[in-house]
C-alpha cells in the first residue's frame, strides 16, 4: 500500500515540476529538461513570473488558466520542418520599450535553433527574458488591485462608524453630564 501511495505522490510531483516545459515534439533531450526547469523556476523566484516553454506541431494551441505575470515561449514545426518561435508576454508585462532587444536576443539565439540544439536555444531565450523582466513594469494582476481597493474601502468604513460610535459616546456622555449638572 505504502509502494502505491508513494508511486502516486511521485507521480504528481513530476507532473506539477514539469508542467512548465512541455516537449510535444520531442526535440529537447531528456538531460537538457531539467536545466529548463531550473532557468524557469529562478525567473519565478526572482520576478514571480510563470514561464511555458511548449514545443509544438503547426496550428496546435497552448492556454493558460491564469494569463497574469506569464510568458510562454512556443516553438512549432509545420511539414516542412521550418520552425517559427513565438514568445508571448502576458498584459501586464509591459515590453513595448524592451521590444527591440527581445528582438535582438531571439536573432541571436536563432543561429543555435537552427544548428539543431533547442535546449541551449531556449536557455539563450530564457536568459534574455530574464535581462529583460530587470527592465521592464510588471503591474500588478487585477485580483490583488482589487483586494487593495476593497479593504482600503473596508478601513474607510472602519474609520466612519468608530466615528459615529464616538459622536454619539460623547453625546450620552455630555448629556448624562447635563443631568448631573442640574440634580
Amino acid at each position: 500500500m505504502r509502494k502505491y501511495f508513494l508511486g502516486l505522490c511521485m507521480l504528481c510531483f513530476s507532473c506539477i515540476v514539469s508542467a512548465e516545459v512541455n516537449d510535444t515534439l520531442n526535440i529537447i533531450s531528456k538531460e537538457e529538461i531539467p536545466k529548463i526547469e531550473e532557468k524557469i523556476h529562478e525567473i519565478y523566484h526572482k520576478k514571480k513570473v510563470k514561464v511555458y516553454v511548449n514545443t509544438l506541431t503547426e496550428g496546435e494551441g497552448f492556454q493558460v488558466a491564469d494569463p497574469e505575470r506569464t510568458i510562454i515561449l512556443n516553438i512549432s514545426r509545420d511539414k516542412t520542418t521550418q520552425v517559427k518561435v513565438a514568445l508571448r508576454f502576458s498584459k501586464d508585462i509591459d515590453i513595448e520599450e524592451e521590444q527591440s532587444k527581445m528582438d535582438l536576443s531571439l536573432d541571436n539565439a536563432s543561429s543555435v535553433l537552427i544548428g539543431g540544439k533547442p535546449a541551449e536555444y531556449i536557455l539563450q531565450v530564457l536568459d534574455g527574458v530574464e535581462y529583460l523582466l530587470e527592465n521592464v513594469e510588471i503591474s500588478e494582476p487585477e485580483i490583488l488591485m482589487q483586494e487593495a481597493e476593497e479593504r482600503e474601502e473596508f478601513r474607510k468604513g472602519i474609520i466612519i462608524s468608530l466615528g459615529v460610535i464616538l459622536l454619539l459616546l460623547l453625546k450620552i456622555g455630555h448629556d448624562f453630564w447635563k443631568k448631573k449638572k442640574r440634580k
